[in-house]
């Protein structure tokens, strides 16, 4: 097994994706129905600090939170376009062809298998639904330790329940500043994933044979 005793992968886009939320489209629909001037890109931090950074009773609590941040008039109208717009692309989220049996493989080479990930409670609640939690060991969310990564809160988190040293441990996500310059502060390795065919030859580098 080498010197890597703990794997981390990124969740949305790495392992599982949303349906229906290419090019942000949960986040246009917010703009589009509740008539604000924010931009995407502003509106998916907000989205972010307001929904995936607490655990909350109930997804109203929630997106009323979002609704005041946004200094929207916190209407059951606005409130309700919000929770809708996210509804439709949290509800059914599927695994890539290649999770489950990827995964199957790294568990019986003896990896302990971790996920961190930007994530609402709402979402990861659908996630369960499947099998992918089945071989994950040390799954860590936003909503947990309350940050956003790149916030190394997340890894520091991650490390710490997992028993694990930086030097023996990879995460592999999508994003470049979140998934890979992020813990490398940290003295983590990390793969900046494209596609499976290229990690599995990165992962090679490593001396892992999939």
């Amino acid at each position: 097994m080498g010197e890597i005793k703990l794997i981390i992968f990124d969740l949305w886009k790495t392992l599982a994706y949303k349906k229906n939320n290419k090019n942000h489209k949960s986040i246009r629909e917010m703009i589009d129905k509740t008539g604000t001037s924010i931009s995407v890109d502003k509106l998916v931090k907000i989205f972010e600090e307001s929904v995936q950074t607490k655990k909350w009773k109930n997804e109203w609590g929630a997106y009323e939170n979002m609704c005041k941040n946004m200094k929207l008039e916190c209407s059951e109208k606005n409130i309700n376009v919000l929770m809708s717009a996210r509804k439709k692309v949290e509800r059914n989220p599927k695994n890539y062809i290649h999770t489950i049996s990827m995964l199957k493989k790294l568990k019986n080479l003896g990896y302990k298998i971790g996920i961190v990930s930007n994530s609402s409670m709402f979402a990861i609640e659908n996630m369960k639904k499947n099998k992918l939690f089945k071989y994950i060991d040390y799954p860590v969310f936003s909503f947990e330790v309350g940050a956003i990564k790149p916030d190394v809160k997340l890894y520091k988190a991650t490390l710490k329940r997992a028993g694990a040293k930086p030097g023996k441990t990879i995460m592999i996500g999508d994003n470049l500043k979140n998934d890979v310059l992020s813990p490398r502060k940290l003295g983590m390795n990390a793969i900046h994933y494209k596609n499976y065919r290229q990690l599995k030859k990165d992962f090679r580098k490593f001396g892992i044979n999939l």
